[in-house]
Formats: structure tokens, C-alpha cells, sequence
């Protein structure tokens, strides 16, 4: 009741602080992912003075570091905000799997757009990106399942969908969702990453806020892992793609798939199941769109004021210009 009898001036002052904070607990983690990074590469030689150490162990402990230490610091951040989880709703496996569609044809269009960001980039200035994601899909197996099937699910989704939109929705739905991808797309800080996490973020967002239940969101977040980082994964490592590119005429293509008919069948099957999942993305997104819905906000802003409540302060100013900052300083 507080809330509804303050001014839209002290409205709109506490929705910034509100904002501004979020913004200083993403920053905060990217700063800390820097800072770990760095760290990790400073101590390993004292503690191998001859080398010999796994290459991955740097990149484990670091990520352990982060996702243990630096996570839970960001959110001590936003204790003191007031939190409105969303109410509990229900979720059938059917329409579970039906938002895994709608999640991968997103991703999509959102790879394209930055495929088409980083050629623009290239054209114009020269730019050479490289995405982080890379470097861990060439690290040691067990480590990157671990990371990219538990640790990142749990960890992205407890932060970025229960502890941000628990906070921000009391705002109304769509701009805490809206919040809530961007920093999850500016935390990614590659050009790669950008627009796919956004959209993945919208589609995560919606779901917590329609069920009320993590376990929801992470399941989907490890599915999606699973679906469009470790099986292209398992792609590569049979050495099928890269020959079969290089094959200059169609006996040389036939000759490839001949001399590793497993790897062909894997790749073949890979790529059915991805066009499926296109082609099932457009109908579902055609069928359930109009029953998307978003509830009133709890304390609703004065009207135009949302887009300056929410990144017309310091915090998340200075989360995007250090992510911005940081995707080119790291290309």
C-alpha cells in the first residue's frame, strides 16, 4: 500500500535505484570474471614452477572461482532490494518441450543477426571477433559438460531470472524481462553471444515468470546447451564437417562420407533434428503467440518513464559500457 501513495517522482527515483543496483551486480560480475581470469593465469606458474599442469585446469579452477565466489558477492548486492517472486503455476512436459522450439528458432534468428553484426564490424573497421564459448568447447570433455550442463544453468539462471526478475518485475513483466536479457546478453560480452543470449533470455524470462519454478528454467537452459553446444560438439570431433567442406567436387564429397559413415549418419541425423526443430519453432511461435500474456505491474511507473527508470542511471550505464568495453577489448 506504500507503494501506491508515493509520488510518481519517488516512484520513478526508487525504480531507478532499483535498476541502477541490478546494473552494479552484473557489472560487478564482469569485473570479478576479469579479475579471476587474470589471477588464475598469475598463480598456476607458482604452483607448476615446470609447467607440465592440464591445460584445462586453469580454465576449471577459474570457472569454479567465479561461479562460486564472484556469483554470490553479486547477489549480496540485491539483498536489500524488495523482492515479488512470481506465484507458482504449472507446467506439462508437453508444453515444456514445446517452448524448446520456440527457444532454438530465437537462437537462431539470433546467431544470424550477429553473424551479420560481425561481418558489418569487419567491413567497417576491421574488427576480428572470437567467442570465449569456443575456447571452452576445446577444453577437456568432463569439464565442459560439467560447466555448460550444471554449473552455468544453475548459476545464470538462479542469478539472472530468479534474483533479477523477482526484483525488477514489481515494475511490470515485459520491461523485467526486457532488463533481464539485456544484462544476461551484455554478462556474455561477445558479439557472437549477443543477440542469442538476449533472445534465449526473453524466452527463459517469460517461462520463470509463468511457472514461478527454477528448476524449470534450468532444465531448459541445460537442454539448450546440450542441443546447441555439446552435440556440435560431438560434431567436430568426428572430423566429418571440415573434410566434407573442403571437398571440392561431389566424388570427393561421396569419398568423405564413405570413409567415415558414422560420423555422416551422426551429422545427418543432427541436422534433421535442428531443421525440425526450425520448422516446429515457426508453427508453435505462430500458434502460442496470442496467448502470451504479461500481468500488471504491482507499482506501475508514470507512463514513458519505463526506458528511463531503467538504464538512465548509473549502475546500468556503467554495466553496458563495460560490457561493450570489454567484448572489444577481448575480440
Amino acid at each position: 500500500m506504500q507503494r501506491d501513495t508515493q509520488r510518481p517522482s519517488d516512484k520513478l527515483k526508487t525504480a531507478r535505484h532499483c535498476f541502477s543496483v541490478l546494473g552494479c551486480a552484473v557489472l560487478l560480475l564482469l569485473a570479478g570474471q576479469l579479475a579471476v581470469s587474470r589471477l588464475v593465469d598469475r598463480c598456476m606458474p607458482l604452483f607448476f614452477p615446470a609447467g607440465g599442469y592440464p591445460t584445462w585446469l586453469p580454465l576449471l579452477i577459474a570457472y569454479l572461482v567465479f561461479f562460486g565466489i564472484v556469483f554470490p558477492l553479486a547477489a549480496l548486492l540485491l539483498r536489500r532490494l524488495p523482492v515479488a517472486a512470481p506465484e507458482k503455476g504449472k507446467i506439462s512436459a508437453r508444453h515444456f518441450f514445446a517452448f524448446l522450439p520456440i527457444l532454438f528458432l530465437c537462437s537462431f534468428v539470433g546467431s544470424q543477426l550477429s553473424q551479420w553484426l560481425i561481418a558489418l564490424l569487419a567491413d567497417a573497421f576491421g574488427l576480428q571477433m572470437s567467442s570465449a564459448l569456443g575456447t571452452l568447447l576445446l577444453t577437456h570433455p568432463l569439464v565442459m559438460v560439467f560447466i555448460l550442463l550444471l554449473a552455468a544453468p544453475l548459476c545464470e539462471e538462479w542469478f539472472f531470472r530468479k534474483l533479477l526478475l523477482d526484483r525488477a518485475c514489481i515494475y511490470g513483466e515485459k520491461l523485467a524481462i526486457f532488463v533481464s536479457a539485456l544484462l544476461f546478453a551484455c554478462y556474455h560480452t561477445s558479439v557472437y553471444q549477443f543477440f542469442y543470449a538476449f533472445f534465449v533470455g526473453l524466452i527463459l524470462g517469460y517461462l520463470y515468470l509463468r511457472t514461478g519454478k527454477l528448476w524449470v528454467t534450468v532444465l531448459m537452459h541445460a537442454v539448450f546447451n546440450l542441443l546447441c553446444s555439446i552435440l556440435p560438439y560431438v560434431m567436430l570431433r568426428f572430423g566429418i564437417f571440415a573434410a566434407f567442406m573442403e571437398a571440392e567436387t561431389l566424388d570427393e564429397q561421396i569419398a568423405v562420407i564413405l570413409a567415415n559413415p558414422v560420423g555422416a549418419a551422426v551429422a545427418c541425423v543432427y541436422g534433421f533434428v535442428c531443421l525440425g526443430l526450425l520448422i516446429g519453432g515457426c508453427l508453435l511461435l505462430g500458434k502460442y503467440r496470442k496467448k502470451v500474456f504479461f500481468k500488471p505491474a504491482a507499482c506501475p511507473l508514470p507512463p514513458d518513464t519505463e526506458g528511463a527508470a531503467a538504464f538512465v542511471n548509473v549502475g546500468m550505464l556503467l554495466c553496458i559500457f563495460a560490457s561493450v568495453l570489454i567484448t572489444l577489448r577481448f575480440r
